[in-house]
């Protein structure tokens, strides 16, 4: 492992009150020592110089060589190996500008650290085991996340949920594997029914089963952390762009009378009881000639490809007509709402009746123009994420699509691990399925990882943390 110490600003870019500028490793000390001077009187060398660890010194950064202010500042220092990374840490809170922080990490970086890569931080305290990579995967859903409830399930993580279900797993993983050992190396002691049957159950009920249900948490998590992708599609002036705008409370899509006003999607985020949503104003479709417009309904056919749920939105008080039907063959694969707008006009003209074979979609009717039918809309929404639930969502740990796709392979491999015992193979055969399942659980929890992985990983991480 690298021992060299790093540094890097670990506060967002701008300028604001504050901004840090942290230190890792074995000379981070040594290198706040060269560039801090403290402004409490009282201070005596000795512990001026010692640094007591997680307390906040009072003080000014100044070049070592002429002693010339560079800012007012407070100093904390961590030490080994309680402190983030399980190294020597010491963070510089200064005022957060620009030229500031560069000027303080440039004179950091003279003393002798270099710069820290994306993620470096966290990778050392992976390394240094302070967190598994289930833990260090989490940091980035923290700082990524949308609402509430995704940081909720972030922190759920950091603080080790799936940590603990994938070590619970793995343990009996274990032990099977010493007794399957053990029948091979003496088959006369410990073969029998019960043993068997023993092996099995614990099969489905500790192996399988917890397996299955940590996958069942992927679609949650992943809509917390990325968002519910949520496309608006219909014909042209059935009230898209007025839904959206109702949705994102805010006149994101330009409104008017003219048909085919939308050419081009729009996109805007909207947090629904804490679900985010990524919610997609489509072009309408419709026949033409127009090069812009052509280009418009490609994007959508592409939009309702990659979104999560449709809201096919037609209108009141004219009947279907026949752009809805071919628009409907383009969307009826797709999780659909159908959203029937204008709801003030059903009492105008001829009420909209759907056709029996699209009955098996969810209907709302709402009127975008007075924001009537909104909040069931909503509730709906959340529902369909949800799969029902009418509580909030609890999800206190979900895979990402690293560890599903880890999951299911030891998923697979238990699975034909149970085959082989009811089969009563031999049990050389059911070693490989269990060493199988073992090495896809290690890999969730960054055991035995390949550096090129932990690479691959570490760099979807910002620099400073």
């Amino acid at each position: 492992m690298d021992r060299s110490t790093i540094a890097a600003i670990c506060t967002p870019r701008g300028f604001g009150g504050v901004g840090i500028v942290k230190i890792s490793g074995p000379d981070a000390l040594q290198i706040a020592r060269a560039i801090f001077r403290s402004k409490i009187q009282k201070d005596d060398l000795a512990e001026a110089v010692s640094f007591k660890a997680y307390r906040l010194r009072y003080g000014v950064i100044v070049q070592p060589e002429d002693g010339r202010r560079i800012d007012e500042v407070l100093l904390a220092s961590m030490r080994a190996p309680k402190s983030y990374t399980g190294e020597d840490v010491v963070e510089i809170n200064a005022h957060a500008g620009p030229v500031v922080l560069n000027s303080i990490l440039d004179l950091v970086l003279e003393q002798g650290a270099h710069l820290a890569e994306p993620g470096e931080f966290t990778r050392r305290a992976f390394l240094n085991g302070r967190i598994d990579l289930t833990q260090a995967e989490a940091v980035v859903d923290l700082i990524n996340a949308k609402t509430n409830a995704a940081a909720r399930m972030a922190s759920a993580q950091m603080a080790g949920q799936l940590r603990a279900e994938i070590e619970k797993i793995r343990v009996t993983v274990k032990q099977l594997i010493t007794h399957n050992e053990a029948r091979i190396d003496f088959p006369e002691d410990v073969v029998s029914e019960n043993h068997l049957a023993a092996d099995i159950l614990a099969l489905q009920d500790k192996i399988i089963s917890p397996l299955k249900s940590i996958i069942d948490h992927y679609r949650e998590g992943r809509i917390l952390r990325e968002g519910l992708r949520l496309a608006v599609v219909g014909r042209p002036n059935v009230g898209k762009s007025s839904l959206m705008n109702r949705l994102v409370r805010n006149d994101r899509a330009i409104v008017t009378d003219i048909p085919g006003t939308t050419r081009d999607t729009v996109e805007d985020f909207i947090n629904i009881q804490g679900i985010p949503v990524v919610i997609v104003d489509t072009a309408g479709f419709q026949n033409t000639d127009n090069p812009v417009e052509i280009i418009g309904i490609e994007k959508t056919l592409k939009n309702i490809e990659q979104a999560d749920l449709i809201l096919f939105v037609v209108e009141e008080g004219h009947g279907l007509q026949a752009g809805d039907f071919e628009i409907y063959k383009k969307v009826a694969d797709k999780p659909l709402f159908i959203v029937i707008n204008k709801k003030d006009l059903e009492n105008v003209s001829q009420p909209i009746l759907l056709p029996d074979e699209w009955g098996g979609n969810p209907s709302l009717r709402i009127s975008a123009l007075k924001g009537e039918g909104l909040a069931a809309l909503e509730k709906a929404i959340y529902g369909f994420v949800a799969g029902g639930q009418h509580g909030p969502m609890n999800t206190d740990f979900a895979p990402n699509l690293r560890q599903k796709q880890l999951i299911q392979n030891s998923l697979r491999a238990a699975q034909a691990a149970l085959e082989s015992k009811e089969r009563e193979d031999p049990g050389e055969l059911t070693a490989l399925d269990l060493d199988e399942c073992l090495l896809n659980l290690n890999a969730i929890l960054g055991k035995h990882m390949r550096e090129d992985i932990l690479e691959r990983i570490f760099s979807e991480f910002c620099i400073g943390k």
